[in-house]
């Protein structure tokens, strides 16, 4: 029996030798430097054709997509990137110049180019796919592919329909705990504690499912959200009153639009993506909010690896 049983735990580690590497991408971590002398920070997994990973806000890190990146690293090269003023890419001082819009867009080239990569294809999640597509208007010879994911509106329009949709899907008490958050001697006390206590509370509309805000408050932390770049962010993009269908209308890339069903986003904001583009593919995941991965997991992978194998 011991010389059975001894072969056989050889066999299964020697499976587990073979297998493994697929299944587990190695992460590698690598920082530069912009040309505003800021450290970015980002993450690698796995090896192939290279994808960039744009993470929702702003203000949050990239440990929100880390798992995404972990499973595209699997067949593709994974970029998680931690965003100005997000996670480990923390700025010295943030302030209307060194954190906007233009400068999130030129980061991604600057990225682009230190990797010295010709074009790049782009995942990006929410605010991360509205980022994605300010870089597509920007760069559009440097774009493979985009893969937007309940991304944020061509026109601030999305962002009428976002916070009346939250609204709408909040119990009493969570209401009661935001408007606790928000009052201003409490805000002015710990702006960042307020804004993480905001946003747990508000977690909820976000699922289909509403136990899965637990999952999202669960690897959400006061550290994984800046609240100074998530307003001087939102304070830039809504100062530009931007339309980015002019620019975007003669990309000939193929773009997958991908959303929950029941994403707090609005389904008006994905047609009007899907309608920006000429190559486009619109899909609908059901009963998922706006984190798909999480609450459909198995029908998410697909759509994103069937596009990304085609």
């Amino acid at each position: 029996m011991n010389s059975i049983s001894t072969k056989l735990n050889i066999l299964i580690s020697l499976v587990a030798i073979l297998i493994l590497p697929n299944l587990v991408p190695a992460q590698e971590t690598k920082s530069f430097e912009t040309v505003d002398s800021v450290e970015l920070h980002y993450s690698t997994f796995g090896n192939g054709s290279p994808v960039l990973l744009l993470t929702g806000g702003p203000g949050y890190s990239s440990i929100g997509l880390k798992s995404v990146a972990a499973e595209i690293g699997k067949t593709h090269q994974a970029i998680l990137l931690d965003q100005r003023g997000t996670g480990k890419s923390v700025l010295d001082k943030a302030t209307p110049q060194s954190l906007n819009i233009k400068r999130a867009v030129e980061d991604i080239e600057e990225l682009r180019k230190h990797e010295k990569l010709d074009k790049l294809t782009i995942f990006g999640h929410s605010w991360g796919g509205l980022l994605a597509m300010f870089y597509a208007s920007e760069y559009p010879t440097r774009i493979e592919n985009l893969i937007l994911v309940g991304a944020g509106g061509v026109t601030p329009e999305s962002f009428k329909y976002l916070e009346a949709n939250v609204r709408s899907r909040l119990s009493p008490t969570d209401l009661d705990a935001i408007k606790f958050w928000s009052e201003p001697l409490r805000v002015s006390k710990n702006p960042e504690r307020a804004a993480y206590e905001r946003n747990r509370a508000a977690f909820p509309a976000y699922v289909f499912d509403r136990k899965n805000a637990l999952l999202l408050i669960e690897e959400t932390t006061p550290e994984t959200f800046r609240y100074e770049s998530h307003i001087l962010l939102l304070t830039d993009l809504f100062k530009s009153q931007y339309d980015l269908r002019p620019k975007l209308k003669n990309l000939q890339n193929s773009v997958l639009v991908l959303q929950g069903r029941q994403d707090v986003i609005g389904e008006t904001t994905a047609y009007q993506i899907h309608e920006t583009f000429p190559n486009s593919n619109l899909v609908f995941i059901e009963q998922s909010g706006h984190f798909p991965w999480i609450e459909q997991k198995d029908k998410f992978y697909k759509e994103v690896k069937d596009f990304l194998n085609k």
